[in-house]
């Protein structure tokens, strides 16, 4: 059996509870502590941090004679020294931050948390308490403080940058929410509009838009708010403070909250009253140009034209007289006969001035619904007038049933008549050899467009012409302009279809353009 250990054996031993509490003291990551309630502070028992903390034995800080106000950075010890001292003059707890100065002679931050300590008088005779190396979190704040400064600078100059490109943005930038008052608009919205800023900022965009282009603003802000779209485009015209309109081009951009739902619209906005009016002087001096065109084919067909012209104003003058003189002698059974003969001729001279009426008038770009094969029997009553003086037969070969087209007619005609001059003019100069037939074909194509194609049996084009064939003022005429097939291929691009032309494998030359069909406006 084993022998028990002696009273006094157990006494100097420590007990279960003693063990545990300093086993936890020294494995605290900073130092436990118990000091005198002296002006000093001095250490009366440390925990085994204390080593780690301040460089110093555990065995000497709490010797006697070191002083723990030694430790504290001479800048920090009154403020310490007061916030101690008042805690635990009322009784509380003290939890307090300040500088030491290890035994390397490394400056630390540290963190004190503890209280007075009192005996069986009520007297505080020690404190106890906590103290940890709060270093490495002191950096860390520092330097997230020094990031946040860093980067609410960096915020800062951008948002100023920003503000200095808006503002002096060549093209107008505004914001607002749907339904809402102008935000923010920079300098050159406000030159736009003829509006101050502050005016502005008392408008809504409705305010600014000329009625006839509300419905569609107000279509596309209604999709914004229902989440369909979140930027679009739109062509618009605004009334100025003055009363003056302008055109603009508006690109806007819809932001979102934090829910996701729309919330802010920003808008570039381009005054577009200069291009547009350009726009508009370029078509009008291209009509000029195309009206000059067609006066100049008039010009050279003017010796034709006389001819056909005076073939039955003749008729007419010799069937009427003829008329007179069977009715003066009574051979009234004739009259019907002559009078169907004097009709015909009318209407065939008739129907040579209304084109030529028709073809030297100016008209502006007004588009009708037009059938493509009624325009080409229209244009080839006056093209046969140039085609019969060189015995030159125009065929047609025209598909049925097609659908409508909408198109200036008179530029229609304008294109047919040209080409069809061309090729005549091309045959003529080989003098017919390979036949004296030029055919004019309509079909329609399988991706919604129709086709008129002229295939003469001319000489054909060849690859040194074929690269300029389209430049202006190219001509291989004495008395021709160059400027044909140009204004041809720009009346035809201008209805949305394409002009071009391809050697036939025998002879001569086919010249083919497309037309749009027009879609149904309420298909099913």
């Amino acid at each position: 059996m084993k022998r028990a250990k002696s009273s006094e054996q157990a006494a100097q031993q420590p007990s279960t509870s003693e063990r545990f509490i300093r086993t936890l003291l020294d494995n605290l990551p900073g130092m436990a502590y118990r000091c005198a309630n002296d002006r000093p502070w001095t250490m009366q028992f440390v925990s085994d941090g204390c080593e780690v903390l301040t460089g110093h034995e555990a065995e000497y800080v709490a010797g006697g004679e070191f002083l723990w106000t030694s430790l504290i950075h001479a800048d920090d010890l009154t403020a310490a020294r007061a916030a101690v001292n008042k805690a635990i003059a009322i009784g509380g707890k003290f939890d307090i931050q300040y500088r030491i100065v290890d035994k390397s002679g490394q400056e630390k931050w540290v963190r004190e948390q503890g209280c007075g300590v009192s005996d069986e008088h009520g007297n505080i005779v020690a404190i106890e308490g906590y103290i940890d190396d709060v270093t490495p979190i002191k950096e860390a704040a520092r330097a997230l403080a020094q990031s946040e400064k860093f980067y609410q600078e960096e915020i800062r100059q951008r948002h100023e940058k920003l503000n200095v490109t808006i503002d002096n943005a060549p093209i107008g930038i505004v914001t607002y929410r749907c339904g809402g008052t102008f935000e923010r608009v920079n300098h050159a919205f406000c030159e736009m509009t003829g509006y101050s800023a502050v005016e502005l900022q008392e408008m809504v965009l409705e305010d600014l838009t000329d009625p006839i282009h509300l419905n569609e603003t107000t279509e596309f802000l209604g999709r914004v708010q229902r989440g369909e779209i979140d930027t679009y485009s739109q062509n618009s015209r605004y009334i100025c403070k003055d009363g003056t309109k302008i055109d603009v081009r508006v690109i806007n951009a819809a932001t979102h909250d934090a829910t996701g739902r729309p919330n802010v619209i920003i808008s570039q906005v381009t005054d577009i009253s200069s291009q547009i009016k350009a726009q508009s002087e370029i078509r009008r001096q291209h009509e000029l140009l195309a009206h000059a065109d067609r006066l100049h084919t008039l010009g050279e067909m003017a010796t034709g034209i006389a001819h056909e012209i005076n073939q039955p104003l003749t008729a007419i003058s010799l069937f009427a007289h003829t008329g007179k003189r069977r009715y003066e002698a009574g051979e009234f059974d004739r009259l019907p006969e002559i009078f169907e003969k004097l009709g015909q001729h009318s209407k065939r001279a008739g129907a040579i001035v209304e084109r030529i009426q028709h073809m030297g008038r100016r008209t502006e770009s007004a588009r009708v619904l037009a059938q493509l094969n009624e325009v080409i029997k229209d244009v080839v009553i006056l093209a046969e007038v140039d085609a019969r003086s060189s015995e030159i037969e125009i065929q047609l070969n025209l598909a049925e049933y097609l659908p409508e087209i909408r198109v200036n007619i008179v530029q229609i005609h304008q294109v047919a008549l040209n080409l069809l001059r061309n090729g005549m003019d091309a045959m003529r100069a080989l003098g017919c050899r390979n036949g004296n037939i030029i055919e004019v074909c309509t079909r329609q194509l399988a991706d919604g467009y129709l086709e008129v194609a002229v295939s003469d049996s001319g000489c054909g084009i060849s690859n040194q012409l074929a690269e300029h064939l389209f430049d202006s003022f190219l001509t291989t005429k004495s008395s021709g302009l160059g400027m044909g097939l140009p204004i041809s291929r720009a009346i035809i691009s201008a209805h949305g279809g394409q002009l071009l032309f391809r050697n036939n494998p025998t002879c001569g030359a086919t010249f083919t353009f497309t037309l749009p069909v027009v879609l149904s406006e309420n298909p099913r």
